[in-house]
């Protein structure tokens, strides 16, 4: 079989010599063979086309979801004919997977086929699948060997990924890293190797303990030193094993129990904080490159089909080869073509929108748009207030002049209309978190229902008054065209048919009223094996050797079909509670038995490797998209601007930043006091001070003497009082009123007294000893002394502002909170709608102690649930919560709850038809008031009814009507609060919460941290502090200008690249001058602004550089501060940016220009001279040397 350019050339060449071949009369071999070679060509071609069509692409598509489905049907003791139609498709799919392998190999060449990775996979692919048929009918090797084979089963899945163009270019990109992740892994492995063995140096065989049984994470084994260590990388629990360890080693109260403390700390920073997080950055460099190559791709695509429809060779050809890698369309190709295809068709319909808008006369839009800046700054496109756009009524339509309906559209276009909607969605949504779950029937719901019943009457009004202005859905513009405007109808509804069907059957339907609160994200928007082995004991305690009927149960969390294994491998990839099913499968024995101890250690690799692909890998990857999503996102609001990010933001500091003032005191004492409180020498004793001060508040512990915490006490006395002397010092040197209008000076004074209240009340407790008091009272006393001992350690908070590093990471907190709160308006949106749920669905679960929904975690009220999530969202054994309300016999109603209530009912009623012509005692039922918990057992209910008709049963009271009521006893037992809701209610909260909205909060950080630590030799906003700190220094009243020679001192302080620094050459200076050419006053002044900016720009090169004058580059930069920064004043705008036609007007650029010209004009003339010098002493005959003497002399 030849390659299809081979077999091609090989055609033309027959062509070629056709005629020699008549002339030779070939024999009937060779006519037999060439036929052979074109019907080959042909067929070749032909099947070629076939696997390169969208409907070969559909087909295999299908096959492998087909294919998934099927892999997903199998679970333990599943019935065998089942198991025989999944073995029947099976063979049915190696079968087409092998004929699409073949048909590619005869159409593309085997040379050609091999060529590509995607083409090598899919032949493993189906030689594992035929060896697996094969191996299976024929009995060759055991159960477990052909187990491992039919996991090439799995492997058929990932064929999708040739077929989809983004995850492909993901799956390229990742095997092009794969060196740097063999070295993280390499590095991983040897990281973990040396703390497993320090840690068998250090606790080998110490975890025994009288108390309590040897616990699993040990460090006994070099292999389950290695699982313990990984375990600790993890996070998962890490504390108990370094508590174990400390109490291995003598406690905490032992020098060598702390001493071992820091095996375990410094295996987590290392390990956890530092090594792990580097998966994150390899995965968010992986993206950039394939987000960048897509780019590169779609250009070069763009550049081209530009080039093909020049040249005129986009049609026709055989370079199918060419659409991908063994020529098959992808599904990017297609989509491509229908998001060009949709983005003209967008524009075109937005540009008609915008015309019929300028027909219909939208107002005067710059007026409105300039009223609606209200600062100085540049504006984001989410900042913009932009003009809401109002859908005018269709001229054709036939009721388009009708009086209600042009009333209605003036109704709903009013501001005061939608401002209303939407307190009374905010009012709404508050109400139902105010909603008691448990029992429905009290005051405070039967109020809040009837406030519901108002907003549902004004919500209804809302979509009336809008489907009769906008229409219902058969025009463009109608109503039921929007997504948002369908949810409101389905919201609406859905309370309506509730307020006329009864509660308990649609109490489900009321949450979906919360959806509501939904609507002002437009506002926001627009403002912008392992199956059947765990099986386990229950309560197998030796201490109590009582022979009692025990059961088999199974886990929770197992691997008996896909469902199962999905969860147990979700909540292992989000490392909580792995070490336990990790023990668990160790200890698993066969099928249908119990665990033994220690059986399979080898199970462990299954986890850690699961663990490092997925948790430290693949899930870092979807951080990964989140990262990179919000930074793309970032970047397109400057895309089509002029002024880049950094531009941008040091433009903006420069025109919105004031000359602050700063206090020199006159008086000579005064200043010396300044002068010794502003010095370097007292900032560095300050800081030591703090550093001891930190050190003084480590030392207490508990059990401590007595003279040791007079010691300690004595030693905050001292601190407090140099602390003291430092704040009289201060205020003596700045006066009251300037050392108050600093906030970190407002700090120090507000530590300074409440360590001196601190004091104060330590003394009289200790003095008074009625303040001791017992039980409430005293620990109100130990509360109110320990809140203000907080003083103390607030002293570290003065470290912030030392140091050039320390205020950075300052300068990154604060701005990272300018876009956090938009993150947390998301978060608590999403908290909200969560908790509502939560307490729709699962308010009524009883409380139990033996049970994680107990007292401390619960969904009775807003704020308990509001705790639950939170609690999930951090990821803490969020698993436990999830099966504690999924859909489990032992999930109990509360007592209170209507549906225990209505059950209760039923069965008293029953019982009492039972018993009514007995002539028996009767026995008494008890109220579910009377009832009590007991042990706290949630099948107490359950087990007192079946003992009590046993006892009834016992009393012969066997009648018919009895036996018929065994009969349906299993549909009288006491009703469970099982939701089916529960897996996919916490699952996606964790998938949303946790893996998407949480990490918003690393991208703002990480974006605004990357910003600020880059390359320091590129201007930033965070250098151009140090400029308004220093003009203060020559111009202590903040007037806002200072001599020109003063500039030139006071950027020789700052270093580049602000400055110039203390080595710049004084023409250097100069020139930099020149090129920055403020306007300089009458009396020798600049102003403060254009200093600021003109350093900007020359050191950003802003409209510097070009073929255009500078007056036309500063029209151009004028124009783009206009439309950026509206709110500019014309003043500003002219001191920064001079207009054109000032060529009279002096500037520092003219001056210093002049200044260079003056100098260079006495270097030439000083030159000149000595070379007449020289000349004159060369006539007289002088030797080289006598003339340099004689140069000198005159």
């Amino acid at each position: 079989v030849q390659d299809p350019d081979e077999s091609d050339s090989a055609e033309k060449g027959d062509e070629g010599t056709g005629s020699n071949a008549d002339a030779a009369q070939p024999g009937f071999l060779h006519i037999i063979g060439r036929g052979f070679r074109k019907w080959n060509r042909r067929s070749r071609r032909l099947c070629r086309r076939c696997v390169k069509s969208q409907a070969a692409y559909w087909i295999i598509i299908v096959l492998v979801f087909c294919n998934t489905v099927v892999l997903a049907t199998q679970y333990y003791n599943q019935p065998r004919w089942l198991e025989n139609l999944q073995n029947k498709a099976n063979y049915v799919f190696v079968a087409m997977f092998t004929f699409e392998m073949l048909l590619k190999m005869y159409s593309l060449g085997i040379r050609s086929y091999y060529s590509f990775l995607f083409n090598k996979f899919d032949f493993f692919v189906v030689v594992a699948s035929l060896s697996e048929v094969l191996l299976t009918e024929t009995n060759l090797m055991p159960n477990l060997g052909i187990s491992v084979l039919r996991c090439a089963r799995l492997l058929r899945v990932f064929k999708v990924t040739r077929y989809w163009s983004s995850l492909r270019n993901l799956v390229a990109s990742l095997l092009a890293s794969m060196k740097s992740i063999a070295s993280l892994l390499l590095l991983l492995f040897l990281f973990i190797v040396i703390f497993a063995l320090l840690g068998m140096q250090l606790f080998g065989g110490r975890f025994n303990f009288e108390t309590s049984e040897k616990p699993r994470s040990n460090f006994d084994s070099f292999w389950q030193s290695l699982v313990t260590v990984f375990q600790i990388l993890t996070g998962e629990d890490w504390n108990m094993v370094m508590y174990h360890g400390i109490n291995s080693n003598g406690g905490i109260g032992n020098l060598v129990g702390i001493m071992v403390s820091f095996y375990f700390v410094i295996l987590f920073i290392c390990g956890n904080y530092i090594l792990l997080n580097v998966f994150l950055a390899i995965a968010v460099d992986n993206l950039a490159d394939v987000d960048n190559s897509d780019e590169e791709k779609k250009e070069a695509g763009e550049e081209g089909e530009a080039a093909g429809k020049a040249d005129g060779e986009g049609e026709g050809g055989e370079g199918e080869a060419a659409d991908g890698e063994d020529g098959e369309p992808t599904a990017a190709d297609s989509d491509a073509k229908g998001a060009s295809l949709g983005n003209c068709a967008d524009a075109d319909k937005k540009s008609a929108d915008e015309e019929e808008g300028d027909e219909e006369g939208d107002g005067d839009e710059d007026g409105e748009g300039d009223a609606a800046v209200t600062s100085a700054r540049p504006r984001r496109v989410s900042e913009l207030n932009m003009k809401t756009k109002i859908n005018p009524i269709r001229r054709r339509h036939p009721c388009s002049t009708n009086r209600f309906r042009v009333l209605c559209h003036k109704i709903c276009n009013h501001s005061y209309f939608g401002s209303i909607v939407l307190v009374c969605i905010l009012v709404s949504s508050a109400m139902l978190a105010a909603e008691e779950p448990v029992n429905s029937d009290n005051n405070r719901n039967k109020i809040l229902n009837k406030f519901d019943y108002f907003f549902t009457t004004v919500f209804t009004i809302e979509i009336i008054l809008k489907v009769t202005a906008y229409g219902l859905v058969l025009h463009e513009g109608a109503f039921c065209r929007q997504a948002f405007n369908l949810l409101d109808i389905l919201v609406v509804l859905t309370s309506v048919v509730s307020f006329f069907l009864d509660s308990d059957t649609f109490s489900v339907v009321k949450i979906l009223r919360v959806l509501r609160v939904l609507r002002p994200l437009r506002a926001i928007n627009r403002a912008k094996g392992l199956k059947g082995y765990y099986i386990y004991y229950k309560k197998n305690d030796v201490k109590q050797p009582v022979m009692e009927p025990r059961e088999w149960q199974n886990e929770e969390l197992n691997f008996d079909n896909v469902a199962h294994a999905m969860l147990s491998l979700f909540a292992v990839s989000t490392f909580e509670g792995w070490p336990g099913l990790l023990y668990k499968s160790i200890d698993s024995a066969s099928e249908g038995r119990g665990g033994i101890y220690n059986n399979r250690p080898p199970m462990a690799i299954f986890y850690i490797a699961f663990i490092i692909v997925i948790a430290f890998f693949m899930v870092n990857i979807f951080v990964g998209f989140v990262i990179v999503t919000f930074q793309q996102e970032g970047e397109q609001e400057y895309k089509n601007c002029e002024l880049d990010k950094n531009q941008r933001k040091c433009i903006e500091f420069a025109l919105k930043a004031k000359p602050v003032k700063r206090y020199i005191p006159q008086r000579r004492l005064q200043y010396k006091i300044w002068w010794f409180v502003t010095s370097t020498p007292f900032e560095y004793g300050i800081f030591v001070l703090i550093m001891l001060n930190t050190i003084a508040l480590a030392m207490k512990f508990e059990g401590q003497p007595e003279s040791y915490s007079s010691a300690l006490d004595y030693m905050n006395m001292l601190f407090t009082a140099i602390f003291t002397i430092e704040f009289l010092l201060k205020l003596l040197a700045f006066s009251f009123r300037n050392y108050f209008s600093d906030l970190w000076n407002i700090l120090d004074f507000v530590i300074v007294l409440g360590s001196y209240i601190d004091i104060i009340s330590g003394k009289l407790v200790s003095q008074d000893p009625t303040q001791h008091g017992t039980g409430r009272h005293a620990g109100k006393a130990t509360i109110s002394i320990n809140f203000f001992r907080l003083f103390r350690a607030m002293r570290l908070v003065k470290l912030l502002n030392r140091g050039e590093h320390l205020r950075t990471l300052l300068w990154t907190f604060i701005k990272s909170f300018q876009a956090l709160p938009y993150v947390a308006l998301l978060i608590l949106m999403l908290f909200f709608i969560y908790a509502v749920i939560g307490m729709q669905m699962f308010g009524k679960i009883r409380l139990d102690s033996n049970t994680h929904i107990n007292r401390n975690n619960n969904f009775r009220t807003f704020f308990s649930a509001s705790l639950v999530l939170f609690r999930s969202a951090t990821g803490e054994a969020w698993q436990e919560i999830l099966l504690a309300c999924v859909n489990e016999p032992t999930v109990l109603c509360d007592k209170q709850s209507e549906i225990y209530q209505t059950w209760y009912s039923r069965l008293v009623a029953k019982v009492q038809r039972l018993y009514a012509n007995s002539t028996a005692e009767r026995i008494h039922l008890l109220e579910p008031d009377e009832i009590e918990d007991g042990c706290g057992s949630p099948i107490a209910y359950p087990f007192f009814i079946s003992f009590y008709m046993l006892c009834s049963f016992l009393c012969d009271r066997a009648s018919d009507a009895y036996v018929d009521w065994l009969a349906h006893n299993r549909t009288q037992e006491e009703p469970v609060c099982q939701q089916l809701i529960g897996y996919p209610y916490f699952i996606s909260f964790y998938v949303i919460c946790s893996f998407l909205i949480i990490n918003l909060f690393v991208a703002v950080i990480m974006d605004n941290f990357d910003y600020l630590t880059r390359d320091w030799s590129i201007l930033g906003p965070h250098h151009l502090d140090e400029f308004v700190r220093l003009w203060s220094e020559y111009d202590p009243s903040a007037k806002g200008r200072i001599k020109h020679l003063d500039v030139v001192t006071l950027l020789r302080k700052i270093d580049p690249p602000l400055g110039f620094g203390k080595l710049c050459p004084h023409r250097k200076i100069c020139k930099r001058l020149v090129s920055m050419n403020m306007p300089l006053n009458s009396d020798g002044t600049v102003m403060f602004n254009a200093t600021l900016f003109a350093l900007v720009r020359t050191n950003l090169k802003i409209k510097t550089e070009g073929e255009a004058s500078i007056d036309q580059l500063n029209e151009e930069l004028r124009s783009v501060i206009k439309k950026i920064w509206k709110r500019t004043s014309n003043k500003l705008l002219d001191q920064v940016v001079p207009p054109a036609g000032g060529d009279d007007d002096v500037t520092v650029g003219k001056f210093y220009a002049t200044f260079l010209i003056q100098d260079y004009y006495r270097r030439f003339k000083k030159r000149k001279e000595n070379r007449e010098k020289q000349k004159q002493l060369g006539q007289i005959g002088l030797t080289p040397s006598q003339r340099d003497d004689g140069a000198n002399i005159l």
